[in-house]
């Protein structure tokens, strides 16, 4: 990867005020860009584009650890953008979100689809009053230039070629792994593959396709008319693509594919072969899906840190990708030496998916048949998530069934990370977590629409570092309290101690201007909606400001908001009701030993929802089943796919029978799992997300919220990309800005 900045309007460069802000000024913010650009400058293509103020800009703010990025929280960037026309995979965005010729943030990505030369500008501004801008050339290549007729491999099942691009005859192949032999052998510096649309290609069964020693970039596309190719993965059990870390440095780009497993999410069972991920990557490459759609597959991207660094940058970049009827991730990434971005993305769960069971300790155990996980859960040096639709089913948390992270950012032990999520549908919450020593990062949370889950309590979950959470419609309906899943509401923005590393305490956490909008009554809330951050002790500088707070349906703690524009933007929320796949555990204690081919009958008990089970209720003797028997002290699993143990469900309860060489020990504990998988239970609808609740919440003539912003820290922009009035920035408005995320 290469990263070049230029430095434009060389200006006078005065520190940037800690404290927000400042009306008037007109001195000028000395700015440049540095952008990050993969291997191989061919379309579609993504970068990074980073704004970088002047060193005296980026001092620590006073009393703040030195990893605080003040440029990163304190100034406003808008840039401009060649528009390439609104992004269109994803289903639930309002129309500002959409735009391709303009965005905003301390640090951005962009796929460039035409090739030519762009002009990329950004404007920067200061809440002291300091203004800046700075611009840029991409440069992207055309790809029928770059790789020729030598360098084009095209492919077609049935052997009919007429029509296909340029190439060299012998670059005309039936199989996709036939072109990745080609490719292999043809010497060039950067080789297309080409597949035929409408066609099913079929990759190798039992080993992916690796790249390793080859010196070529790889580009994998279409060719001819018709729907995106086929590549179907049902018969695979190895995964598509492996990345070695001897192919570091080099490019793969997969492009208007589409890719089919075997994963049925809605009884939670394979129908096929296929459990990898499409890509797995072992080292530092360059990797791009574009306009790929899929379903019924697991991991997309599974990305591992290498074993030894080779000093080149690894840059992951999905776009215009559309997956369902998904197992587990789009991106799982515990990496650190890499740059993410995923921008108009559309990453929905089949709306009949189950959601997963009622424990974790089922995975524990090496009995993985359930809808595991969510949309990413990555760590990363730079992560971009922008103009995404996301959609869960809330399967990943199985003690509280419903409490799900929507994404999960881990940390890993990474250096000055940061992140930037924007102008995003999110159904579901956002969790930072930590794995290893807490270290500080940077956040971006800006202009998302966020339907909190269910029974979450919380939309935003974080373990320290900086964070700034601005312009963000939050909305929370009006759902019961299940069982064990404890109160129904504690804080929209939930702040855990974080033990070690004081300077993740430390750093500020900037809550403000964000619509609030909690739905709940008296009964299903524990307390009123007056605590929009609810935090462990430690956390020093915690500020909340201009936040606008509405619960029409909670007699207790008013907060006079209303009223609100409540107009439907004309989708739903997705959620419509609770389906659970395993059924809570039955566990006891073994009356007596069990030898091999001795049998336990064991009595049936009631579902997540209190609601007696029977034989219909199960998915039958072929469903992932399991045993877990404490032995010698140990838990040991006994599975009934690997013919470990017999379940038979009969009138009275569910017949055990022990088919393994171990014997069972007489008092021993035990667990007995039961999948429900194709007898699921009905839609829990008491948990759906009542229809015409999607609204922007403006206030309203007569709201309390409207015009009543006060106070340092407002945001220039609403959630529509709209300036305030009177606000610090140069070019607002007369007039008075209100509370909440969208202006009037």
């Amino acid at each position: 990867m290469t990263t070049r900045r230029t430095a434009l309007q060389i200006l006078s460069a005065a520190a940037l005020l800690p404290a927000l802000p400042r009306q008037g000024g007109s001195q000028t913010l000395d700015l440049s860009i540095r952008l990050t650009a993969p291997p191989l400058a061919v379309a579609p293509m993504g970068v990074f584009l980073e704004a970088v103020p002047a060193p005296t800009a980026r001092a620590g703010s006073a009393g703040y650890p030195a990893a605080y990025r003040p440029e990163f929280h304190e100034i406003t960037y808008v840039w401009s953008l060649l528009d390439e026309g609104p992004m269109q995979t994803p289903e639930h965005l309002v129309a500002a979100h959409r735009r391709t010729d303009q965005a905003m943030g301390p640090f951005i990505a962009r796929v460039f689809t035409t090739p030519g030369r762009h002009r990329v500008a950004v404007e920067a501004f200061a809440p002291d009053g300091r203004r800046g801008r700075a611009e840029i050339t991409v440069e992207v290549g055309d790809p029928a230039r770059a790789f020729g007729p030598d360098g084009t491999i095209v492919v077609a099942a049935d052997g009919d070629f007429s029509g296909a691009p340029g190439h060299h005859p012998r670059n005309a192949v039936r199989t996709l792994q036939d072109a990745f032999r080609r490719y292999k052998a043809l010497g060039v510096p950067q080789v297309q593959i080409l597949l035929r649309r409408g066609q099913a290609h079929v990759p190798p069964r039992d080993r992916a396709l690796q790249f390793r020693n080859q010196s070529a970039h790889c580009h994998i596309g279409a060719w001819g008319q018709g729907p995106r190719p086929l590549i179907d993965l049902t018969q695979n059990a190895s995964g598509l693509f492996l990345l070695h870390p001897k192919w570091d440095g080099r490019a793969l780009v997969l492009k208007d594919l589409q890719f089919r497993g075997g994963w049925d999410p809605t009884t939670e069972l394979w129908q096929s072969a296929q459990t990898e991920a499409v890509v797995a990557t072992r080292g530092n490459a360059a990797l791009l899906l574009h306009n790929c759609r899929e379903e019924g597959c697991a991991v997309t991207v599974n990305s591992r840190p290498p074993s030894q660094q080779t000093g080149v940058r690894a840059m992951t970049f999905f776009n215009a990708y559309d997956k369902t009827d998904f197992k587990d991730f789009l991106l799982l990434g515990p990496r650190d030496e890499v740059d993410v971005a995923i921008t108009g993305c559309r990453v929905v769960q089949n709306l009949q998916a189950l959601n997963g069971g009622e424990n974790r300790a089922v995975t524990s155990y090496n009995i993985y048949g359930r809808n595991a996980h969510n949309f990413i859960r990555c760590s990363a040096r730079r992560l971009y998530v922008a103009s995404n639709d996301i959609f869960m089913r809330h399967g990943w948390a199985m003690q509280k069934v419903f409490d799900n992270p929507a994404f999960r950012i881990n940390r890993n032990n990474v250096p000055d990370m940061r992140a930037v999520i924007a102008r995003n549908h999110i159904e579901g919450m956002i969790v930072r977590d930590t794995k290893g020593a807490p270290v500080p990062m940077n956040l971006l949370i800006e202009q998302n629409y966020i339907v909190s889950n269910p029974t979450t309590g919380r939309a935003i979950g974080l373990r320290g570092g900086a964070a700034s959470i601005r312009n963000n419609i939050v909305l929370e309906h009006d759902t019961p309290k299940p069982p064990r899943t404890g109160a129904g509401f504690r804080g929209f923005v939930s702040l855990a101690r974080e033990e070690g590393e004081r300077a993740t305490r430390d750093m500020p956490f900037l809550v403000y201007n964000n619509s609030f909008i909690l739905l709940r009554r008296d009964e299903n809330a524990q307390h009123g909606p007056g605590t929009v951050v609810t935090s462990e002790d430690r956390f020093t500088q915690i500020r909340e400001s201009n936040n606008l707070l509405w619960a029409p349906a909670l007699d207790i703690d008013p907060t006079g908001d209303g009223p609100l524009e409540t107009t439907s933007l004309g989708w739903d929320a997705r959620y419509r009701g609770a389906r659970i796949g395993w059924a809570r555990f039955g566990k006891g204690r073994l009356p007596r030993q069990m030898f091999p081919g001795d049998t336990l009958l064991v009595p049936y008990w009631t579902d997540y929802f209190d609601i007696p089970l029977g034989p219909g209720d199960f998915a039958g003797q072929a469903g992932r089943h399991a045993m877990i028997v404490s032995i010698a002290g140990k838990r040991r699993s006994f599975d009934a796919l690997s013919g470990d143990v017999d379940i038979r469900f009969e009138a009275q309860g569910v017949r055990v029978t022990n088919t393994s060489p171990a014997r069972w020990p007489a008092g021993a504990d035990f667990i007995l799992h039961c999948d429900r998988g194709s007898t699921p239970s009905a839609m829990q609808t008491q948990y759906a997300h009542p229809p015409g609740t999607i609204a922007l919440y403006s206030p309203l003539p007569g709201a309390g919220a409207r015009g009543s912003a006060r106070g340092d820290l407002i945001a220039a922009y609403d959630f529509l990309g709209r300036l305030r009035p009177g606000t610090w920035h140069p070019d607002a408005p007369s007039g008075d800005p209100s509370r909440g995320a969208v202006e009037p």
